[in-house]
């Protein structure tokens, strides 16, 4: 069995879970490339370029990820609360 990654909670859906591995895969990328482009000695114009220029990209990724799912949680809030409340209504019911 998978072990759930960080932030992950556990009525969190199917593609809520793909989307925090989603940003946790982003940020490890971006993290390489920020290491790798610590300067060691002289380095070129060219590959310091192409190396600011991964950064660049592994940034923008990491963003559309936390936007994906920011995007999927706030459209499944409302349908959360209204399940929570129809469970709430037929437990009142079944109570009587």
């Amino acid at each position: 069995m998978q072990k759930a990654p960080a932030g992950a909670t556990e009525d969190a859906s199917a593609i809520e879970r793909i989307l925090i591995a989603r940003v946790a895969i982003t940020w490890l990328n971006l993290h390489l490339a920020e290491m790798k482009s610590e300067p060691v000695g002289s380095v070129s114009l060219i590959l310091s370029k192409h190396q600011q220029y991964l950064i660049d990209r592994g940034q923008r990724r990491h963003s559309a990820a936390f936007k994906s799912l920011a995007t999927v949680r706030q459209m499944a809030l409302p349908l959360l609360i209204k399940i929570k409340a129809q469970i709430a209504i037929s437990e009142k019911m079944e109570a009587k």
